[in-house]
């Protein structure tokens, strides 16, 4: 892995003893700590500020396929193994180990408030999972084939979460309710990618169809649709409303969904 600082630095070549491809990196809030997921099933974590192992951790059984911070100290990982491990800064032992999904875990996601993470996994469901108990919250059924990504949105006062299968489609959750609130249903292929705006009024979908797709959470509608030359690999919504667009042909392309 390589760190950058904002002007295009190399700051730091970050090496663990064996060579390992590396499937995900998450920054902490406080942006001190750096976790790699590693496909032999370990997680690092890196102190950017001696650019060192700070920590290795060994749980999971398969390859970890995504971490994700609840703060600044406790994160989780979710796996090949089916299974979503919560584990703190200073301690090689699990804090909490949730069991539940069927196949692969894909993705997991953190609450905005931290009180709830979401799971995405290969059995078609999207469970979410508290602290405070060994079993889901919820448990959602509906997408017909994998669900590979999961984002909620951005506010600390609703536990709404959407998710993107391989079924084409994304689905708007409501974790009080239990509610499925919206059935997006346009793109062609698999959804590989959600992002949604700061303010929470649109959801930006991608897919490999080659098309990024702007929602309106109000309603469900399509507000946008843009093409690219290839599969969506990832969106990423900035604060000040612009879309930053990984596609499959090694570009990256930055739109302005709500510019009249």
């Amino acid at each position: 892995m390589r760190v950058w600082t904002a002007s295009g630095e190399l700051k730091f070549t970050l090496k663990q003893a064996r060579q390992v491809p590396i499937i995900a990196m998450r920054w902490n809030h406080k942006g001190n700590l750096l976790l790699s997921a590693c496909l032999d099933g370990s997680i690092a974590l890196w102190d950017m500020h001696t650019g060192q192992l700070r920590q290795e951790y060994k749980g999971h059984t398969g390859s970890v396929l995504d971490v994700d911070w609840q703060d600044n100290t406790t994160f989780a990982s979710c796996a090949a193994d089916k299974s979503v491990i919560v584990w703190r800064d200073g301690s090689p032992t699990p804090v909490k180990t949730f069991v539940g999904h069927k196949s692969d875990v894909n993705a997991i996601k953190w609450h905005p408030a931290g009180k709830y993470l979401a799971s995405a996994s290969d059995d078609g469901s999207v469970k979410v999972w508290s602290m405070a108990s060994d079993t889901p919250v919820q448990d959602f059924f509906g997408h017909a084939q994998q669900v590979y990504t999961v984002k909620w949105l951005p506010r600390s006062d609703k536990a709404i979460v959407a998710s993107a299968s391989f079924d084409g489609t994304v689905r708007v959750w409501d974790v009080q309710s239990g509610a499925c609130l919206r059935v997006l249903s346009a793109h062609t292929a698999a959804v590989h990618c959600l992002s949604f705006s700061s303010d929470g009024r649109y959801l930006a979908s991608g897919s490999f169809d080659k098309n990024v797709r702007i929602w309106s959470i109000k309603d469900g509608s399509m507000f946008k649709t843009f093409a690219a030359d290839d599969g969506i690999h990832d969106v990423q919504w900035a604060a000040k409303g612009r879309v930053a667009v990984a596609i499959a042909n090694s570009q990256v392309a930055l739109l302005d969904p709500l510019s009249t």
